[in-house]
């Protein structure tokens, strides 16, 4: 599955960061695709709208390495003038969820245990917690 985020990646049309401890050792990564209709994934809207892809290492979570990597992203992808970018995330993974309710991201859409999120660049993030449709 990360080979669809990762195969023709264009890291300076399509925004990727890194996150590092203090002693250089990768603990997370974040970027962004634009995908064609025909390579789609979870959480793809529309060819216009980046999907997000994110990982941080299990030693490393709950330690706000995910907020960061979000935030650094959704600055770089407003500077760029996107308008939006979206996720999918499993529901179980209430930490994951808790992290993109609480960057702003709402959910559009939830089918057989995952969530499909967006966050509308340019708004402030929501006080509460994102409700289903």
């Amino acid at each position: 599955m990360v080979r669809r985020y990762l195969d023709g990646w264009q890291p300076t049309l399509e925004p990727g960061v890194v996150a590092l401890s203090k002693g250089g050792r990768g603990v997370g990564a974040a970027w962004v695709r634009k995908l064609a209709p025909d390579r789609q994934t979870w959480g793809w809207l529309d060819p216009e709208t980046p999907v997000l892809a994110m990982a941080v290492r299990e030693a490393d979570r709950r330690q706000g390495v995910g907020a960061m990597l979000v935030a650094s992203l959704k600055d770089a992808l407003s500077k760029a003038g996107e308008a939006r970018f979206s996720l999918s995330v499993a529901e179980e993974n209430e930490g994951a969820v808790a992290l993109f309710a609480q960057a702003g991201f709402r959910t559009l859409s939830s089918d057989d245990g995952a969530a499909v999120m967006v966050l509308d660049l340019g708004s402030p993030p929501e006080t509460s917690a994102p409700k289903s449709p």
